[in-house]
């Protein structure tokens, strides 16, 4: 018989074709096919102070039983990016355990310093406090980064009774979540070790609005008190400024009006308030207000071309002194005054040239320097420079910030440039630095742009944003937000867009805290319904970045509703309100309302800040229905107190200014 030389061909081929099978299935290098397992990690660390046994969970699906002291490892296999939560349970009861590092996310290692640090009970101690002002559910409390507690709306105590420490053992207490419509800090003893007792001495403070807001200029007088302006100090004090645009008491003049709010008196003073200046042509405006700790007030205000400054030290009452023109002022006069007593003003300045100028009060002499230029003169056939900002500092540094549009001989188009000039200790303003420019075809198309804000802190970092003309996607005019930071006596190398979307954006304001981190504020159209909404970016010192924009307002879809005319505020502890307008339809009518939004830095989200409606006049409380309340105004101070105030229509058609607190 011929021996088959078939069959083993047939293994042969048959074996070549699984071997080609199993390649096509491979996952390889190639990344074809069935794709790998990811990378998985495991969770170790180590037992000490134990006397007997216990038992270790992870993510309530692995156990560990009878361990002692010493290392161990879960044998599940955890992804990356995936949560991990280390428990205990089955400690022998004359003993406590604690767990470090037990809770967290994986990223890309094996976690391997968890801690379970065991003790006697009897040497246990725990960590608890007092809580003042908590209305609402929602606050919740961590002790050294460990899972939160929750505190219930009203309560005026707390504890760890669950989490007890050993003795040595250093504490730390932080809030992980603020109840709704209300900021909560650690006031007092929030850190430090325990030293062989309990620790009872935390105070917990959470800051509400108050219950109604509170008309604050005089009902009596047939007047239109518009455009507040309000400084907020340390103490808790107050100065209000505004400018009725009619007034009739016998000599029918209007008048600029001035009001103080003393906390130790207990609230506003001096009811027909204090008549600063009577403005006989009616063109009085751009009134500001400045309030230092020691307790003296400026105001600034502009009329018939001049700056305007009534200063009122400290004691005194605001009759007693009188106002002062600004020698080599015009328009929009800016003013700032620190506890050193430092009083600066800036304003706008049309002699031959347009230019940004300077003056300080000399308490000695009682007087205002003659106006002196912080910017170059304008030489160009058209343009200007105008709307100088301010912020002074107590160790004496001030920044101006202003706008320049500068038009050639013969061209429509322009340059649009945002300036910036620093005043230090020894007196003198810096050469003028230029932070943006930007080319625009027409001249008339932005020539209100810019709107520079500045924000300085006590540690000398500053923001300044501004608008900036651009285009859109379609090749419409349109302006975006632009912002520059300033640290160590020196601005960013390029400023930073602030806002991507295609809609008109335009009002920002900025607010800065201690630690350098920063809120940003505007207003913006939507391209499809040219319907205004309110957004915020807030700046990261850490990282050197905007984390990105966040939509405060809700009307989304509702018909009719827009806001406006935003602000913002920033405590030193970095609890952020923002307000502004929002018009609310009723029966018919748009009645204009002012909103607000709280958010603690660092805290949560601001998408989970739930706006608020501070103050609304419906028509059967006010006979200028279309007008509502309207032009917010704020301020803060180190205690995070916040005061906000505005002008709202009464009953009578007139209006008048109010105000409400955030403490």
């Amino acid at each position: 018989m011929k021996p088959d030389y078939r069959t083993p061909f047939k293994l042969m081929v048959i074996s070549l074709l699984l071997t080609l099978l199993a390649g096509c299935n491979d996952t390889g290098s190639t990344g074809q096919g069935v794709p790998e397992s990811p990378n998985t990690y495991r969770i170790k660390g180590t037992v000490s102070g134990l006397n007997g046994t216990l038992s270790l969970t992870l993510n309530d699906t692995e156990t560990l039983n009878n361990r002692g002291n010493g290392t161990f490892e879960f044998t599940t296999e955890l992804t990356d990016n995936s949560e991990y939560h280390v428990t205990h349970f089955g400690v022998p009861d004359d003993q406590l355990c604690d767990i470090s590092n037990g809770t967290g996310i994986i990223d890309g290692n094996n976690i391997t310093d968890v801690q379970v640090t065991c003790f006697p009970r009897d040497e246990a101690h725990v960590i608890s406090g007092t809580i003042t002002g908590l209305n609402t559910n929602g606050l919740q409390l961590s002790l050294n980064a460990k899972p939160p507690v929750d505190i219930a709306g009203g309560a005026t105590a707390f504890n760890f009774n669950e989490t007890p420490l050993h003795n040595g053992t250093a504490y730390q207490v932080a809030i992980t979540q603020n109840p709704e419509q209300q900021l909560c800090t650690v006031a007092a003893n929030g850190n430090g070790t325990v030293e062989g007792t309990d620790i009872d001495t935390l105070q917990i403070h959470c800051r509400a609005w108050q219950t109604e807001p509170e008309q604050i200029t005089d009902n009596h007088r047939a007047a239109q008190d518009t455009s507040p302006g309000i400084a907020l100090n340390n103490d808790g004090d107050a100065a209000l400024v505004w400018l009725p645009n009619r007034y009739v008491d016998g000599d029918g003049k209007p008048n600029i009006w001035a009001k103080d709010y003393y906390a130790e008196k207990g609230g506003w003073q001096d009811a027909a308030a204090s008549r600063l200046q009577e403005s006989l042509n009616r063109n009085a405006a751009d009134a500001q207000v400045a309030l230092n700790d020691v307790g003296d007030a400026i105001v600034v205000w502009f009329k018939n071309a001049t700056s305007w400054a009534h200063v009122r030290p400290s004691q005194a009452a605001w009759n007693d002194t009188a106002a002062h023109p600004l020698e080599n002022s015009h328009n929009r006069p800016q003013i700032a005054l620190n506890n050193n007593r430092l009083a600066l003003a800036v304003f706008e300045y049309y002699g031959s040239r347009a230019r940004v100028s300077y003056s300080h009060y000399d308490w000695g002499s009682k007087s205002w320097s003659a106006g002196t230029p912080i910017s170059h003169a304008m030489d160009s056939y058209g343009g200007y420079r105008s709307a100088p900002q301010l912020a002074l500092n107590d160790n004496n540094l001030a920044i101006a910030v202003w706008r320049e549009l500068e038009q050639g001989q013969g061209e429509t188009s322009a340059a649009a440039r945002i300036w910036a000039s620093t005043f230090t200790q020894e007196g003198n303003w810096s050469e003028p630095t230029l932070l943006d420019e930007q080319r625009i075809d027409d001249f008339n198309d932005h020539k209100n742009t810019g709107h520079p804000q500045i924000a300085l802190n006590e540690a000398g970092q500053a923001v300044a944003v501004w608008e900036t003309p651009s285009s859109s996607a379609a090749g419409d005019s349109k302006t975006d937000i632009r912002a520059i930071t300033f640290a160590d006596g020196e601005w960013d190398s390029e400023a930073v867009l602030l806002e991507t979307t295609e809609g008109h954006a335009d009002l920002p304001d900025i607010a800065i805290d201690e630690r350098g981190r920063a809120v940003a504020v505007w207003q913006q159209n939507e391209d499809d319904t040219n319907r205004r909404h309110i957004w915020v970016n807030q700046y990261d010192p850490d990282s050197l970045n905007w984390k990105g924009v966040v939509r405060l307002d809700t009307t989304e879809g509702v018909e009719n509703q827009d806001v406006s005319q935003p602000q913002i505020a920033l405590t030193p502890g970095g609890d952020a309100i923002a307000v502004w307008e929002q018009v609310n339809q009723s029966d018919g009518d748009n009645i204009v309302a002012i909103w607000a939004s709280v958010h603690a830095l660092g805290v949560g989200d601001w998408r989970n800040a739930t706006p608020k409606e501070l103050h609304y006049i419906d028509k059967s409380q006010s006979n200028q229905s279309s007008r509502g309340s309207k032009n917010p105004q704020l301020d803060s101070n180190q205690a995070g107190t916040v005061i906000v105030v505005w002008e709202a229509a009464t009953q009578s058609s007139t209006l008048h200014t109010w105000s409400t607190w955030f403490k």
